[in-house]
């Protein structure tokens, strides 16, 4: 297709890998570093991958013809105020999150005042003016550093903002209470949304309840399938436990964890995401109340998602018990490597289990019942193998297409860009109508 009759679409997101932090000038002040460990905190996360949907998603695009793609994301650490290259044929803008300044540590440890991203927001703003796009998809509603650019946005080009969570489920602030600014930030750009793309069951409804009543929702889902390797690799360890940050549910791992120990000496347990020296401090106190420190490893955050998948295949079994995730991505990461999952009950957990049994599954906060779990994968191989075969089975066909999910957020663009400029209606089996 001819250059000048592609559609030309805009991200705003938040993402890092390899290739992009390539191209990017970083580099975090010494002090900052300094100053910021004794204060409990760490930069891992933002010279390390996270995001890895969004990767998936911009591989995906790389071989998508009719789109002109145009990619603004927010990155810390950066020297400049932001970034302009092209990778395999789509366009990327780098906005510095300007976290790294000595008047944003200052605000943020001092007065523990949270950054306002005026100055990220006012350059993503310019960069959009420029670019002139037919329609804007943001990456997710809680993320204040780029979702809300919304509110500073031309009010002439449609904008879908793609959810990857709702912190407006009543569980999400009663799970993690220190989230209200992102919540608050969720509420901001959902009502300023054009359309809200989502295809999970559960989050139309916690939409028109907590946020507005007669939103506009769009089955669109992000891009999650990962590659399948079910090969055998050699075991270190019985259980792995793996998040971006490792806080998200340690608690939950370390009680159950604890339990197992206590009546089986010789499990060892492998933790790997990113934590602050505190943390750390208190997971250490835990396992040495629980008599159980010497069997557990902590990983720290590791720098690339292939690194983390490497790693986890050096455990038997995934150990991941969630708290509000539907269902989340270190579950698909698990059962697409061969690892058979424990894990709890949550709005999404039971479907794994809806054809085949897939994972095992506890209530969340039921120490024992997850322990019982992590004891019958290690006593019960002929359970481990049923699950892993039909985890595989499992992830494949709920989540593994992303050539499709590609396909489906391509027609969404015509079709909102139709809808938002003519007034035609939206395809009805491209609305999600729960």
């Amino acid at each position: 297709m001819n250059e000048k009759t592609k559609m030309k679409v805009v991200w705003i997101c938040e993402v890092s890998n390899s290739m992009l932090r390539r191209h990017l000038d970083l580099k975090i002040p010494f002090w900052h570093k300094f100053i910021r460990y004794f204060l409990g905190g760490s930069f891992e996360k933002e010279l390390s991958d996270y995001a890895q949907w969004n990767t998936n998603a911009l591989k995906e695009f790389e071989s998508v013809d009719d789109v002109d793609l145009h990619v603004i994301f927010t990155h810390s650490a950066m020297r400049k105020k932001y970034q302009t290259f092209t990778e395999n044929s789509i366009n990327y803008y780098a906005v510095s999150k300007g976290d790294t300044s000595i008047v944003s540590f200052i605000k943020f440890h001092l007065f523990r005042k949270k950054p306002n991203f005026n100055m990220t927001h006012k350059t993503i703003a310019d960069l959009v003016n420029k670019i002139q796009p037919a329609i804007i998809h943001i990456m997710g509603a809680e993320n204040p550093s780029y979702s809300l650019s919304i509110r500073v946005l031309p009010n002439n080009i449609p904008i879908i903002v793609q959810l990857q969570t709702m912190l407006h489920d009543p569980i999400a602030i009663q799970a993690y209470p220190y989230l209200k600014y992102q919540k608050d930030c969720e509420y901001q750009v959902l009502n300023r949304a054009d359309y809200i793309g989502t295809s999970v069951i559960t989050f139309p409804k916690i939409v028109r309840e907590h946020i507005k009543k007669d939103p506009v929702i769009i089955n669109t889902s992000i891009m999650i399938a990962e590659k399948a390797n079910l090969l055998e690799h050699e075991k270190q360890y019985d259980f792995v436990y793996f998040a971006n940050y490792i806080s998200k549910s340690l608690d939950l791992v370390v009680e159950a964890f604890g339990i197992a120990y206590n009546r089986n000496s010789s499990l060892t347990l492998d933790i790997i995401g990113g934590g602050n020296s505190l943390q750390i401090e208190e997971l250490n106190k835990r396992l040495d109340a629980l008599c159980c420190k010497d069997a557990v490893t902590i990983e720290g955050k590791l720098p690339t998602h292939n690194d983390v998948i490497s790693q986890i295949r050096k455990a038997r079994f995934a150990l991941l018990p969630l708290k509000i995730d539907v269902v989340s991505s270190t579950i698909r990461e698990a059962m697409w490597n061969g690892l058979p999952v424990v894990t709890t009950i949550t709005s999404g957990t039971p479907s794994l289990n809806r054809v085949r049994e897939s994972v095992l599954l506890s209530p969340i906060g039921d120490h024992e019942a997850l322990a019982s779990n992590m004891l019958r994968l290690v006593n019960e191989p002929d359970l481990a193998k049923r699950l892993r075969n039909n985890a595989a089975i499992t992830v494949d066909e709920m989540f593994g297409n992303n050539s499709q999910r590609a396909h489906e957020w391509e027609e969404a663009y015509q079709a909102c860009i139709e809808n938002f400029n003519n007034g035609t209606p939206l395809p009805e089996n491209m609305i999600n109508k729960n």
